[in-house]
């Protein structure tokens, strides 16, 4: 059986949600940004070809349902990470490693110019039949058997970081 402790969110770990959230401003940046350009273009054609006439309300209403688009997607996405992080809370479960794995793994695309790829090495543990990739440090310290720390948010089990037992708190 696992032990389960309750601690707030440290810093880094409200960083890490942070950095994890931010693709889903990219996404609805540029989401917006393609409306508007569609709008404008639309706009564009109408004042050029006599034929086209297309009202300016058509243009505004575009760019509206573009900009609350990018909003939804940007709240569909984001919002179990707000969540986590206005809760405040994570879990420190005690997991035992059934395997560690080091490995030399190659970069994607790498040789095509130079006939070499570059290479680079992989550490990652096994827990509970899952893989998880972790850092050299970290992985040094670790031991097949022993058990790890895994912090994850309260609400939506959103995986933090492995640590070791000492530096989390835990006896």
């Amino acid at each position: 059986m696992s032990t389960v402790v309750e601690m707030r969110l440290e810093k880094l770990d409200r960083n890490e949600l942070r950095y994890s959230s931010r693709v889903a401003y990219i996404i609805a940046f540029f989401f917006t940004v393609l409306s508007t350009a569609i709008a404008e273009v639309c706009l564009w054609v109408s004042f050029t070809d006599s034929k086209m006439q297309i009202p300016y309300a058509a243009h505004l209403i575009i760019s509206i349902c573009g900009l609350m688009a990018g909003l939804l997607i940007l709240y569909l996405i984001n919002r179990k990470y707000w969540m986590d992080l206005r809760d405040g809370r994570k879990s420190i479960i005690v997991k035992v490693i059934q395997e560690k794995e080091k490995k030399v793994d190659y970069e994607a695309g790498s040789g095509r110019r130079m006939g070499r790829m570059k290479a680079f090495k992989s550490h990652s543990i096994i827990v509970e039949n899952i893989r998880y990739r972790i850092p050299e440090g970290l992985w040094i310290q670790l031991e097949e058997g022993g058990k790890v720390a895994k912090h994850t948010t309260k609400q939506n089990d959103y995986l933090i970081k492995f640590d070791t037992l000492e530096r989390s708190g835990i006896s």
